[in-house]
């Protein structure tokens, strides 16, 4: 079983779990990376990445907005946006 988790935000970082590679003696293998999706294209960039890992099953981190934020001058909701393109892209490509 193979298993992305994945951290949305301007940097996204992406780790895979397998649980049935061999790395060593040990069973299951984690792969940890990050990327930019910069200002052009970056829910794109975000699917291409989705589109092209193999995996059972996806977690993605939730976006959540704090009350004591509202007062700040500038919000970035990018992450909020990246959760949604993860979630749509698990609907439209349903593992089963």
């Amino acid at each position: 079983m193979r298993i992305l988790a994945v951290d949305p935000g301007p940097t996204t970082g992406f780790c895979i779990y397998d649980s049935e590679a061999r790395e060593g003696k040990s069973q299951g293998f984690v792969d940890v990376w990050n990327e930019e999706l910069g200002d052009i294209d970056p829910h794109d960039r975000l699917w291409h990445v989705l589109e092209t890992t193999d995996y059972d099953f996806m977690l993605v981190e939730r976006f959540e907005f704090r009350k004591d934020d509202r007062s700040r001058a500038k919000i970035d909701i990018r992450a909020a946006e990246y959760v949604g393109v993860c979630k749509l892209h698990d609907q439209q490509n349903l593992r089963q």
